[in-house]
């Protein structure tokens, strides 16, 4: 059953194409991988709306952290991508820099009463940096 709330059923449909032809899915693969019907698909990507409970299944199929699609049906941010599990079966995201830097951001301002603005974007920075460097040395 699909809810009332606003969507961005638009949204989702343009970063939900745009995701499968990334990965090089056929529509009939997704949509096999998404435990759905071509055609259940198929209507996320031209806008129209699904069951909500099937928003997760498009979230497995193209590769999203999951509430990825929930997230941008509602205006909440961009998917993360995911990488599948490896042979360690441990599965990597790719998390934007605005994402990191916003989780930062809100710990600094939850712990500390005493940084600035700019004290407080200079240490954001400076983790994302340090992660960046991290990821490189993998």
């Amino acid at each position: 059953m699909t809810t009332s709330l606003p969507r961005d059923l638009d949204r989702l449909a343009e970063k939900a194409l745009t995701r499968r032809q990334e990965l090089a899915l056929p529509l009939a693969t997704a949509a096999q991988t998404a435990g759905m019907s071509k055609d259940t698909f198929r209507r996320v990507e031209r806008g129209l709306p699904i069951r909500d409970s099937s928003y997760s299944k498009i979230d497995t199929a193209l590769l999203w952290a999951p509430g990825s699609s929930l997230g941008i049906l509602t205006g909440e941010g961009a998917p993360i991508e995911i990488h599948p599990p490896s042979a360690s079966n441990i599965t990597l995201a790719e998390i934007p820099d605005d994402t990191l830097k916003g989780a930062v951001t809100k710990a600094v301002i939850a712990t500390s009463d005493t940084l600035t603005a700019r004290e407080i974007r200079a240490l954001s920075d400076r983790v994302l940096e340090e992660l960046r460097r991290l990821h490189e040395g993998e």
